[in-house]
């Protein structure tokens, strides 16, 4: 099962990325597409002549174009490229003025470069206002692939960040959705799932930035452009910190258990307890937790079963107990008035040592909810 939910992963990021470049293919205009393509490969050629012609002129005297294109052609081999591949498209309009600008990776037999050329129509023809070209050491591809050499510690703790941080801050918001009687309930899980300033960190060369008015939705992602570097992104989760740290302070105030009873001490004393379990049961049933309710009638039968209901998981543990869900989908004044019977009864039941490892924790939740609500 494993293994085929990764197949159909890996299959969907393969997709991803062919449409992505096969997007980006869709997106180039075809004639500046063309005459773009012409022009590196004229410069390649040595083509001089042809080049200079189109550059415009208002971006130096002729000797200076001529001796820009002439370097610029030394850096190529003197051989046309087995291919030009798209990297990028800018178009842009001012002034009812309209230019594009195109990068390329050009491929030789044994090198590579990446060719940039800013281009606009004029009339007939099309003028060069920016051409540039930068060989590198390998192929696109392979210098932007994410295992190639040269990554260090920073980038892999980038990584677990950018992986960690979106599991955290979806742990967070199911903790606010099952945290019985949280005031403001909804705000606090919208906020959970929000990240707070900007970090992106380039994959390829180590460099980062920091942008420090920005809210993203949890807290870690990536951008990777067609045979471009991988720009990891990463937000601190602070609301789910904030409430992480609200809600250990708020057990860290709870009161502690008294000692656990030993097995063959004295049952509770029926003027308190069975009292107190009478009136859970008929709030549980007056806000219609009749299976909650079931279960408290059956354990008042006998001294025995009201001390295994005291200690007992289903009473004062975590997920599914009296404590843990009781009125939670019922209203706030259900829940409230549930919490209210169970702080005397874990006060009862610490005052003669019969608790479970919960008690404590609970009714110092409940007690600081209810003062936080005055």
């Amino acid at each position: 099962m494993r293994l085929r939910v990764l197949l159909v992963l890996l299959v969907a990021a393969l997709v991803a990325a062919c449409d992505q470049q096969a997007a980006l293919e869709g997106l180039l205009p075809k004639e500046e597409d063309a005459y773009a393509r012409t022009v590196f490969t004229r410069l390649c050629q040595r083509d001089l002549a042809a080049i200079e012609a189109a550059v415009n002129p208002g971006v130096g005297e002729p000797d200076a174009i001529r001796a820009a294109l002439q370097q610029a052609a030394n850096l190529l081999p003197p051989e046309a490229p087995s291919s030009l591949r798209p990297m990028g498209v800018q178009v842009n309009v001012a002034n009812g003025r309209r230019s594009v600008a195109l990068t390329y990776e050009l491929t030789f037999a044994k090198r590579w470069a990446v060719g940039l050329i800013v281009l606009r129509p004029d009339g007939a023809r099309y003028v060069i206002d920016t051409l540039r070209v930068m060989p590198t050491a390998d192929s696109q591809e392979r210098l932007n692939a994410f295992d190639a050499p040269g990554k260090g510690l920073l980038h892999y703790a980038m990584l677990a960040l950018v992986v960690v941080t979106p599991l955290f801050m979806l742990a967070t918001f199911v903790m606010v959705l099952r945290t019985p009687g949280l005031p403001a309930r909804w705000v606090w899980a919208v906020a959970a799932l929000i990240g707070t300033g900007r970090i992106t960190f380039d994959w390829t060369t180590g460099q980062w930035a920091i942008q420090a008015l920005h809210f993203g939705l949890l807290g870690g992602g990536y951008m990777k452009p067609p045979m471009g570097p991988l720009t990891l992104i990463w937000s601190a989760p602070l609301p789910a910190l904030a409430f992480c740290w609200q809600r250990y302070r708020t057990r860290r105030r709870a009161v502690p258990d008294a000692p656990r009873p030993a097995p063959d001490s004295p049952p509770p004393d029926p003027a308190a307890i069975p009292a107190l379990l009478e009136s859970l049961e008929a709030v549980l049933i007056r806000t219609g937790e009749t299976r909650f309710a079931a279960h408290v009638a059956a354990a008042r039968a006998t001294p025995d079963t009201i001390r295994a209901l005291l200690v007992s998981n289903e009473l004062w543990r975590g997920s599914g107990s009296i404590a843990d869900q009781a009125g939670v989908n019922r209203g706030g004044e259900a829940r409230r008035a549930i919490e209210a019977v169970l702080i005397d009864l874990g006060r009862a039941q610490q005052t003669m040592g019969l608790v479970n490892s919960r008690t404590g924790m609970w009714v110092g939740a409940f007690s600081e909810w209810r003062r936080s609500r005055r």
